[in-house]
């Protein structure tokens, strides 16, 4: 009786552990945590309030997440699947396409790493990344993490205030019609002073007046290589797992963008 007994209990356990490990595994409809997780202890408590409220007010203003998260270890993993798996298993993102950024900083090797998912891919470009790191990392660097994650915050707001493609877009439309009308009446003028000194010239069917009366005379001839044309094509390797420039699959199998560098 007493062996049956234990034998259920361990059976619970098991299948309770067991649910619990898919559960961590599975991607929350919505947010579990704040968009500011300070686990390293990098900031006092009244910086650590302030942050947190500029990031919700910039995230609810731009329905786009922007967090940041600071821990002490990286439990082995490298700091950009630490940041996508973050992410992701925490549900950050706003929207359907669950839209966000997150800065993530280590100080056990002093490294950082950024993720973007959703539509924040596309407005974090690498290029605009690089321009909000070379301008963060100066305040990691020195130790002054409550600047440095305040002009996070403040960059990503002026990325996530600029204008979309569809609205450039628009604008290109509109602007359309003139760029046509001013691009034909430019060839129309180009094209009648071009004309002008050529009134002169008439259409002649054979190329007779431009020969001598001697003909054509070859003194010598000789042959040169100019130069050859090579065709390339890349092959891809078997061990890539990217899903397009700029771009990873992350344990979830969900698109990231984003990179790592260290301070």
């Amino acid at each position: 009786m007493a062996k049956k007994l234990l034998l259920t209990i361990s059976a619970f356990f098991i299948c309770l552990f067991s649910s619990l490990g898919q559960s961590a595994l599975a991607i929350p409809q919505a947010r579990q945590m704040p968009r500011l997780v300070d686990g390293a202890g990098l900031l006092s408590t009244a910086q650590a309030d302030a942050l947190l409220a500029k990031l919700d007010e910039i995230s609810e203003s731009r329905l786009c997440d922007v967090a940041i998260v600071t821990v002490r270890s990286l439990g082995g993993k490298s700091p950009t699947d630490y940041a996508d798996d973050f992410y992701d298993y925490n549900g950050y993102g706003m929207g359907d396409n669950d839209d966000g950024i997150l800065l993530l900083i280590s100080m056990e090797g002093r490294d950082w790493a950024i993720t973007t998912h959703g539509s924040a891919i596309r407005t974090f470009t690498d290029d605009g990344q690089a321009n909000i790191m070379s301008q963060v990392g100066q305040y990691l660097s020195s130790g002054n993490y409550a600047l440095a994650f305040d002009s996070f915050a403040a960059l990503c707001n002026e990325l996530l205030a600029q204008p979309t493609d569809v609205g450039s877009f628009r604008r290109f439309l509109n602007l359309l019609p003139f760029c046509l009308l001013l691009g034909f009446g430019l060839s129309f003028l180009f094209t009648a002073v071009m004309k002008a000194p050529m009134r002169s010239v008439r259409m002649r069917t054979t190329a007779n007046s431009y020969l001598s009366d001697g003909g054509i005379a070859i003194t010598k001839s000789s042959e040169r290589f100019l130069f050859s044309r090579v065709s390339k094509t890349m092959r891809q390797s078997a061990s890539s797992k990217g899903s397009g420039p700029g771009t990873r699959i992350s344990s979830s199998g969900r698109s990231h963008g984003g990179f790592r560098g260290k301070f």
